[in-house]
């Protein structure tokens, strides 16, 4: 019998997102820069192109094939990386219209993650960028108080009942990405503890019991153990005065000690 879940997280730029339009301007997302990869250096695989193609994943019918592919590979868990700048959501039509229908009738999960980082150059190929210098923001991730709870009714609303739903102890799983941006925008750890407190409420008036609150938790020894780490970096000491109830990990590129 299982006992435990695996959960693969889902970058969702592969499909036409109209705000990004200025960067990606063929309407398949990232697909455009992935297809532009040139070789840094002899014998360097470049462009590397996925066996399937460029799929379009806001297709329910491709994210039919992805969702069977993961399960028949141990994998019953996306972990979707959701945006919301400017007061709107930004890449939801893979979500919406890809992920969600694929899941129809499987045992296969999901939950968000809210990438709450700001967006910089970084995403802009066309930009010409001198790499030594702090790239300019195009978009910030943090939310005040008055955009966060409508932002987050909705998410409550719109995802959390859906029956694919992932949750732990009945509770519904909700990520943030960005601790130190989360509570910059909302002015600091008390009014973040207190937003915290409202987003409980929020769900048990939803008729959850409650809601697992996770953090991604910043492994400055670059190791596997998120919940142990999660002491040992100035940002995941705020992590746990917030008191979120769970944490793990994004990418190691992110955690190493360098």
């Amino acid at each position: 019998m299982r006992n435990y879940d695996v959960a693969a997280y889902i970058w969702p730029s592969y499909h036409y997102e109209p705000r990004c339009g200025h960067f990606w301007p063929e309407k398949d997302g990232e697909w455009y820069t992935v297809r532009r990869g040139s070789p840094r250096f002899p014998g360097h695989d470049m462009p590397r192109i996925p066996l399937l193609g460029c799929q379009d994943e806001a297709d329910p019918a491709v994210m039919r094939q992805h969702v069977e592919l993961a399960m028949a590979h141990g994998i019953n868990v996306f972990i979707v990386d959701w945006y919301w700048y400017e007061n709107a959501p930004c890449f939801e039509r893979q979500l919406n219209e890809g992920l969600i229908p694929a899941l129809d009738g499987t045992d296969c999960k999901f939950y968000l993650m809210w990438a709450n980082h700001d967006v910089d150059t970084l995403w802009n190929m066309h930009e010409d960028t001198d790499w030594s210098k702090p790239r300019a923001t195009l978009w910030t991730g943090q939310v005040t108080r008055d955009v966060l709870e409508p932002m987050f009714e909705r998410i409550v609303g719109k995802y959390m009942g859906h029956p694919n739903y992932y949750r732990l102890d009945d509770n519904p799983v909700f990520s943030f990405f960005d601790t130190g941006n989360l509570v910059a925008g909302l002015g600091g750890i008390d009014p973040a503890k207190a937003a915290f407190a409202w987003m409980r409420e929020c769900c048990k008036a939803r008729g959850f019991p409650g809601i697992d609150l996770q953090a991604i938790a910043r492994l400055k020894s670059g190791g596997n153990e998120a919940g142990a780490n999660l002491a040992e970096h100035v940002i995941n000491k705020a992590a746990r005065t917030l008191g979120f109830d769970s944490a793990t990990s994004y990418q190691f590129c992110m955690d190493g000690g360098g």
